[in-house]
């Protein structure tokens, strides 16, 4: 197999195992929501490094918690109440950290 062959098929495992890491982490973040597909984890990876969207999607589950609370309910840091999130809208909203975050490091 040639030199070439072989880096493609080491990215692709690459790939496989960062994408299923975010699946594995999006599931335990957001288990009310299915999964995000292959597709969004690999279109994700394209664009951000693999940091920029595990720690994304860790500011979605903030930000889902913090509208998921009511105005009754205590919470670290009071904020106004608002509509939970569904699933489309956190898939949104981590795209959108993940951007910030980018250019946040690039500066």
């Amino acid at each position: 197999m040639a030199t070439n062959a072989k880096e493609l098929l080491a990215r692709i495992a690459k790939q496989k195992e960062d994408t299923s890491a975010i699946q594995a982490l999006w599931a335990s973040l957001f288990p009310e929501f299915t999964t995000v597909d292959v597709r969004q984890c690999q279109v994700w990876l394209k664009l951000y490094t693999f940091d920029q969207v595990a720690d994304a999607l860790e500011i979605a589950n903030c930000k889902l918690h913090r509208r998921s609370n009511k105005p009754d309910e205590p919470v670290l840091e009071p904020l106004p109440y608002s509509a939970p999130m569904d699933r489309e809208q956190a898939v949104r909203y981590a795209s959108g950290a993940m951007k910030g975050l980018k250019k946040a490091q690039n500066g």
